[in-house]
């Protein structure tokens, strides 16, 4: 599935989603996320610059496993909305 995405990036020195977030881009993953979840592609762009989000997305493993995005999702929602409860 993100053989093509992986390849287009494949000369970046930095090819994280976290160093993509932080430049502005939204990639690919993060489109297939946010419309999975059903949310704006710019907000997951920037809780992931922000570190608040996490889009395992290994340059040598092509393929998302959905059940880990969405579980990820959640429990890191949860943990913010956590934290802010607490402070």
């Amino acid at each position: 599935m993100r053989k093509s995405w992986v390849e287009k990036r494949q000369n970046d020195k930095v090819r994280t989603q976290m160093y993509y977030a932080k430049k502005g881009i939204i990639t690919e993953e993060m489109e297939y996320v946010a419309k999975i979840e059903n949310i704006d592609a710019e907000f997951l762009r920037k809780e992931v610059a922000r570190g608040r989000c996490i889009i395992p997305a290994n340059i040598n493993h092509t393929h998302l496993h959905l059940w880990q995005l969405v579980w990820q999702l959640v429990v890191k929602l949860m943990q913010i909305l956590a934290l802010q409860l607490w402070q």
